[in-house]
């Protein structure tokens, strides 16, 4: 879960670049969940995401509140699709590797 993480939505051209700015921008929880108003006229959309941060891991603290913390960047993205009538969508490095390899 990466909190505090920048989310925008675009339209995509045909070869599924975004075209113009974004229509719809957002910021993820705590939790990593989010909540965006998408334009009722929307198509599919192009979720990236970028910075935010998450907890590591590995770190072996036991209490989860002092476990280290990875700040992202906010080049470091992640990708997914929003096809137009759907409601939800998962943003993860799987959605980014099949987005990157359409």
């Amino acid at each position: 879960m990466i909190s505090g993480a920048r989310l925008q939505l675009f339209d995509i051209d045909i070869f599924g670049q975004p075209a113009g700015a974004a229509v719809a921008e957002g910021t993820t929880t705590a939790d990593g969940d989010f909540s965006i108003s998408v334009p009722a006229n929307a198509g599919t959309l192009l979720v990236v995401a970028s910075g935010g941060s998450f907890i590591d891991e590995s770190d072996q603290e036991p209490i989860v509140a002092l476990k280290r913390r990875i700040q992202l960047t906010d080049n470091q993205i992640s990708l997914s699709l929003l096809p137009q009538g759907q409601a939800a969508v998962a943003v993860t490095p799987f959605t980014t590797a099949l987005v990157l390899r359409g």
